[in-house]
């Protein structure tokens, strides 16, 4: 699916004229992967699997630490199927900081997508210049509409999958 929506490279010379569009992947991008309230391999997945098909070339990984002060076994296990290796166990704004503009141990990024909550997305908001940030994703929504055909087992996996959200979500 992902190489089929990538944008190709293509020129066109005419009268003299060069006009087209070359497509490069970036360097390195950053994934934010919220955990506050729960492990989302998914989104791990949603994110880094768009970037390695379009050839970016490094890609790191933030998402917070759990109780015990390290990243969910879960989210370890699909940056490892990724081939991702680097994950650190660092959430929030903190997160979004650290990506753009680089720490002692964390490199800079050219790009930072993932969701998040309130203060992820005005840190992404914040450092949106230095860095590239994808979509400033806020509160959703879904509503589904049913029938006596529908399987309510169905219904209900995708009412659970946006209630998941919390803050400001709404299932319907």
């Amino acid at each position: 699916f992902h190489e089929r929506e990538m944008d190709r490279s293509w020129e066109l010379a005419r009268d003299g004229a060069t006009v087209g569009q070359r497509v490069r992947p970036l360097r390195r991008a950053g994934v934010y992967v919220p955990g506050g309230h729960g492990a989302y391999p998914s989104t791990l997945m949603m994110a880094a699997v768009p970037a390695q098909v379009a050839g970016v070339a490094e890609i790191c990984v933030c998402a917070p630490p759990g109780p015990d002060g390290r990243v969910s076994t879960s989210l370890l296990a699909v940056a490892g199927l990724l081939g991702l290796g680097e994950v650190y166990a660092v959430g929030g704004a903190q997160a979004i900081g650290a990506m753009a503009y680089g720490t002692e141990s964390i490199p800079a990024v050219d790009k930072i997508v993932g969701p998040g909550n309130d203060y992820v997305t005005a840190a992404k908001l914040e450092v949106f210049g230095p860095v590239g940030v994808d979509a400033p994703q806020g509160p959703s929504e879904v509503v589904v509409i049913a029938d006596a055909g529908a399987l309510p087992e169905r219904v209900a996996y995708d009412l659970m999958a946006q209630a998941e959200h919390l803050s400001g979500a709404s299932a319907i």
